[in-house]
């Protein structure tokens, strides 16, 4: 289900974002970081909008480093399977600049942030077919 819900996420703005959440399957019991942020968007279908999910992501919570590692990932992971768009280049540079913007107010930006950064960006770095959206970005 995780999986789903990542390949849905550069499209969390979009009219197919709700339907997609109407498909899956959110239990309770369910051990997805992607839970408590979609849940409440399950039970009164709407778009997710790309504040919220900035709020989600704090440093101090594992399982929202989590998401923003996932979010990170997408982009190399995308690169190797030949799968580059613009819409998941735009989605994974706006979050990740609201992400910081927001972090830095905050305080500044915190060691295992910094970390996951870093991890992220040389894995994007070093893909080799990024394709032709990839290299315009």
């Amino acid at each position: 289900m995780d999986a789903v819900i990542e390949s849905f996420l550069p499209y969390h703005d979009s009219p197919q974002f709700p339907r997609m959440l109407a498909i899956v399957r959110l239990e309770s019991t369910h051990k997805s970081p992607y839970f408590s942020l979609l849940h409440p968007l399950q039970k009164s279908p709407q778009t997710l909008d790309r504040s919220l999910l900035i709020r989600y992501m704090s440093p101090a919570k594992d399982k929202s480093l989590f998401v923003l590692q996932r979010i990170l990932a997408l982009v190399p992971k995308a690169a190797e399977e030949d799968a580059i768009h613009r819409t998941l280049l735009n989605f994974w540079g706006a979050i990740l600049v609201e992400f910081l913007e927001k972090i830095r107010g905050e305080g500044g930006v915190p060691e295992n942030v910094v970390k996951a950064l870093v991890e992220g960006f040389v894995r994007s770095l070093t893909v080799e077919r990024g394709g032709a959206d990839f290299a315009v970005s």
